[in-house]
């Protein structure tokens, strides 16, 4: 799974350097997802599902902020950064796993629509001995977008449970 996405990264990159995004992004904010999406799935494949995906999330976010996302997007730089950040994955999650268990006061937000640990309150227990675990039952990835009030209940939350 990690080396798929380093290989679309790297196809992202090259795709970007071709001008392949920019134009792709152009369209789609001008409003055509068609074009982009054929030219998605002619470049990538089955991947496709990929794009779309992080599309819908994308128009989640307030219209006047798809420019500037769009204009990172176009950037070759963007796809080598998210490469080199799976290429260290692996290394990353072991050394994670090494560490101590935190004694501080943690929340834990997991979005019900994402692939997640089975059990969760085990991971959560890893992570700190006082951690406390909210799924966001509308969410995805993106928490913050789709239940913006349960993020800021949790950092209130967080916060007083620190002050206390």
């Amino acid at each position: 799974m990690i080396a798929h996405g380093i290989r679309l990264a790297r196809r992202g990159a090259l795709a970007a350097r071709l001008g392949v995004v920019r134009v792709c992004l152009n369209l789609l904010l001008a409003g055509n997802r068609l074009l982009p999406r054929a030219a998605a799935k002619a470049w990538s494949g089955h991947a496709a599902e990929v794009t779309d995906r992080i599309g819908g999330q994308v128009r989640k976010m307030p219209e006047d902020t798809w420019p500037l996302v769009a204009c990172h997007w176009k950037q070759p730089k963007c796809f080598e950064g998210m490469a080199r950040h799976f290429e260290c994955l692996a290394q990353s999650i072991a050394e994670a796993s090494n560490l101590p268990v935190l004694e501080l006061p943690v929340t834990m937000l997991v979005g019900a629509q994402n692939e997640h640990p089975t059990d969760q309150h085990l991971y959560a227990r890893r992570i700190s001995t006082n951690t406390k675990l909210l799924v966001a039952e509308k969410s995805g990835h993106w928490i913050q977008l789709d239940e913006p009030e349960l993020v800021v209940t949790a950092i209130q939350e967080t916060a007083e449970r620190i002050g206390h």
